[in-house]
């Protein structure tokens, strides 16, 4: 849901104010969007308080009980690690790409190569305060 989330934002913003800054507001908005969504959250609706393996018959201070125990043992968060180590690796690398595809003819430049390194460097420094 991000990545397409990120997607719209980045066109509506090129639309408005042009492709040739695109990279940069897309490197702002995956940011934004990794950093709402890469903070590990809790999940509150979880298998283990639906198992009904449970007897019926047993006291419900009993069962609150096993919930809480299940529930500090397997933590479920909502985002998962895959996700999370694929919405990185883009936010690493595809504002740098993008900016290559937009221009590939003046990439060989000195101005072209400042700019990739400055999209490649940056996000790396903003992974530091994830």
């Amino acid at each position: 849901l991000c990545l397409p989330c990120t997607a719209m934002l980045t066109w509506a913003i090129a639309s408005v104010t042009g492709t040739s800054n695109a990279p940069y507001f897309l490197c702002a908005v995956m940011y934004f969007a990794l950093r709402m969504t890469i903070v590990p959250t809790r999940a509150t609706i979880s298998d283990d308080k639906f198992d009904h393996s449970n007897n019926s018959n047993n006291n419900s201070k009993t069962n609150q009980a096993d919930d809480d125990d299940s529930a500090s043992s397997a933590t479920t968060y909502i985002v998962g690690s895959v996700t999370t180590v694929v919405h990185l690796v883009l936010f690493l690398f595809l504002p740098a790409l993008f900016y290559v595809a937009i221009h590939h003819r003046t990439v060989a430049s000195s101005f072209g190569l400042s700019n990739v390194l400055l999209l490649v460097t940056v996000p790396l420094l903003l992974t530091m305060f994830l």
